[in-house]
């Protein structure tokens, strides 16, 4: 939607607009992560996303000339779907900006139970009052007004609104390619791989017409352009970069920013920076009471995201040499303490099992783990001393997984007609 909204800017006259990201490359939690690996039987490779990823045991790539059978992988690790309620977003997914940039998923999605490896599909769940049950369990059966018993997002058994239902929309061929994509045809300027360190505001000035934002950035390697590659066509080198790309300018000046951030402690520090300046601020209908409504508001919400502190989240990847049978393709795993969600990653539209001598069958899934899990692992960084750690974390999880998966096809080999998780 904001990329929308910036392609109409740009329709409007000399406008330039310009995404700074810190990340590798451009998506943000929409992120994909492609390995090229030898013969797959049940590799793992482990990421953390907390502003860094990392990966551990993963499977070596052939050395040239190697006579080994090499496959091109790839796994949405961040961001698994999204879901389109508003009508703005519905009509901007029918776009041009988007046009072949996103797939439906018809994915078989619902509940995993942890202990009895019963799958219960969204439609029985929402219909068997399973989901209110937990909603009651958590509001420590409150249903006073206000208690959120209705607010599927705070109930633990569903992931990103995926208890709501289909339908439940993808990036083409990648989750990252969506947003690479809408900047390319949009004609937004990317600088990739640069931190913004600070900002400072000036009241504009009409006679020397000069932009009010000064943004200050480092970059860790010279990464912009006007648009970046698209992912379909290119193979991940390991570290995001492009040989055409240039640095953007450490200190650079914009009319406007907006800001999109997993550092609410940044934003807040803006807001303060704001407050103490002698901003005209603008009144409406009650004057200077709007200005003060205003002032209070940003000091409220500058203390508000002070406050917040971030949590780590930690992915495992893995492939399968051949396909695995299961009667879902992603869920929520009730009851484990290391896995909240599990997907077929390959299960989603535009994705290959993998184009080397492994064949077709090759699938790969993405796991999520639980936030506890992710916490007691969050000292782990990507340094080579934590190699170690590294390896414990996917052999925890490739366990749990494994154990998922077990109980899951024993419980639908004995075809139990018990709905209990």
């Amino acid at each position: 939607v904001l990329a929308n909204g910036l392609a109409r800017l740009r329709g409007r006259g000399n406008t330039a607009v310009h995404l700074i990201d810190t990340g590798r490359s451009l998506g943000g939690r929409a992120s994909t992560r492609t390995t090229r690996i030898n013969n797959p039987s049940a590799a793992g490779t482990s990421s953390r996303d907390d502003s860094v990823t990392t990966s551990a045991a993963a499977p070596p790539p052939s050395p040239p000339n190697s006579s080994a059978a090499t496959t091109v992988v790839q796994h949405d690790h961040g961001a698994q779907f999204f879901r389109a309620t508003h009508p703005q977003v519905k009509q901007f997914l029918t776009s041009g900006l988007t046009a072949g940039l996103v797939g439906q998923w018809d994915a078989r999605v619902g509940v995993l139970g942890a202990r009895g490896g019963k799958f219960l599909p969204v439609e029985v769940v929402r219909a068997t009052g399973v989901l209110s049950q937990q909603q009651q369990q958590q509001a420590g059966g409150s249903s006073e007004p206000g208690s959120n018993d209705g607010d599927v997002e705070h109930n633990e058994l569903d992931f990103c609104g995926h208890l709501d239902g289909p339908p439940y929309f993808v990036g083409m061929p990648t989750m990252q390619a969506l947003c690479e994509g809408i900047c390319e045809r949009a004609g937004v300027h990317v600088h990739t791989g640069t931190r913004v360190t600070g900002m400072t505001w000036t009241p504009p000035n009409p006679e020397a017409e000069a932009p009010a934002w000064a943004v200050h950035t480092e970059s860790r390697q010279a990464r912009s352009s006007s648009h970046s590659p698209s992912a379909s066509t290119r193979e991940d080198d390991g570290d995001g970069t492009n040989a055409s790309e240039v640095a953007l300018e450490p200190v650079s000046h914009f009319d406007h920013v907006v800001l999109a951030t997993h550092s609410p402690a940044f934003v807040a520090e803006q807001l303060d920076q704001l407050l103490q300046l002698d901003i005209t601020l603008p009144s409406f209908s009650n004057g200077e009471d709007d200005a003060q409504q205003i002032r209070q508001t940003a000091q409220k919400l500058s203390s508000l995201l002070a406050s917040q502190t971030h949590r780590p989240a930690r992915t495992l990847m893995v492939t399968f040499a051949r396909h695995v049978a299961t009667s879902f393709d992603a869920a929520v795993v009730h009851g484990s303490d290391v896995v909240k969600w599990i997907a077929r990653d390959t299960s989603k539209p535009g994705r290959g099992g993998g184009d080397g001598a492994a064949g077709d069958d090759v699938e790969t899934w993405v796991v999520h783990a639980t936030d506890d899990f992710a916490d007691r692992w969050k000292d782990v960084d990507n340094t080579p001393a934590s190699a170690d750690q590294h390896g414990e974390i996917v052999d925890i999880m490739v366990s749990e997984l494994t154990s998922l998966l077990q109980r899951h096809q024993q419980a639908e080999k004995d075809d139990d007609d018990d709905l209990s998780l």
